[in-house]
């Protein structure tokens, strides 16, 4: 795992330097302007006003990492290459500086609370949803499940908002989209969903574990979705 490193910009400008991102996939600087996170080599800026909705999640397969989803409207484009979505590795061991709004001390701590405050301090009235849906059946979240989208392996994350694929591709249905869940199984007890929302569009999600109904189905029950 590389170091990375924090840095101040001569002018104040505060940096967050080789940023890890899967989606898209690449090493990213940013400099955090009082408009955006600007991207100075490729002479870009992803608004602050642009990024509608935030999450950080355990990373589904790396211990002592977050995973930091932006939803992006207009989406970034790098490469003639359009991204809906900015999904960062934030791991909690990685402690670096930042100053907010280039103004006051500057903030330590993990790369992940880092990205919160900054979220937080710079987008009032869009909160940052942190961690996964809880239920009774699940007190310390449910779990992420392994799945596949479009040929794209990643995981499905339950979260209280919405639906989240995550990995190289992301996906996201907002909770009070959906209309009902259809669940297809083959002869091995491995399964496919079928998510139809309430304007009549279908998302298939394809390779679940048998061992994963189960959660499926109570977190249906959870959001009130209709599900055999």
């Amino acid at each position: 795992q590389q170091q990375q490193q924090h840095r101040e910009h001569q002018q104040g400008t505060s940096c967050l330097e080789r940023v890890v991102c899967v989606k898209p996939h690449a090493i990213i600087d940013f400099e955090i302007t009082a408009e955006g996170l600007s991207i100075p080599h490729q002479k870009m800026t992803i608004p602050f006003a642009g990024i509608t909705c935030s999450y950080i999640l355990p990373h589904p397969h790396k211990a002592m990492t977050a995973l930091v989803v932006l939803h992006l409207r207009p989406p970034l484009v790098l490469s003639y290459i359009i991204h809906e979505f900015l999904c960062i590795e934030a791991p909690h061991d990685d402690v670096r500086q930042l100053t907010l709004n280039n103004t006051g001390p500057p903030l330590q701590g993990s790369s992940a609370q880092l990205w919160e405050a900054l979220l937080v301090s710079s987008i009032p009235g869009k909160p940052v949803e942190k961690g996964l849906a809880r239920s009774a059946a699940y007190p310390a979240g449910f779990p992420q499940l392994k799945c596949s989208f479009q040929g794209c392996d990643g995981y499905l994350c339950l979260l209280e908002r919405c639906v989240l694929f995550v990995y190289r591709q992301v996906v996201c249905v907002p909770v009070g989209q959906v209309e009902s869940v259809e669940i297809e199984a083959d002869d091995a007890g491995a399964f496919d969903i079928v998510m139809e929302r309430r304007t009549g569009t279908r998302l298939r999600l394809s390779k679940f574990s048998p061992g994963e109904l189960d959660v499926v189905r109570a977190f249906a029950r959870e959001k009130g979705f209709k599900c055999p």
